[in-house]
């Protein structure tokens, strides 16, 4: 990707969602990835720094 071999098709940002909302909303959006055709999609999930104790909530989930 870097090199730009791939071209971005779709991204979702889950920032701020709880796993399960992350879950689900991840879910519905590579459904529509798939179906769109798409071959190179983005998950932008963050690393806990606004969440409590500075944890990442779906890393562990």
């Amino acid at each position: 990707m870097r090199k730009g071999q791939f071209g971005l098709d779709a991204e979702i940002d889950l920032h701020g969602l709880t796993s399960e909302e992350a879950k689900r909303q991840l879910l519905i959006f590579l459904q529509r990835a798939v179906i769109d055709g798409c071959r190179c999609v983005l998950i932008i999930h963050g690393k806990g720094y606004r969440s409590p104790d500075n944890l990442p909530v779906l890393k562990t989930a």
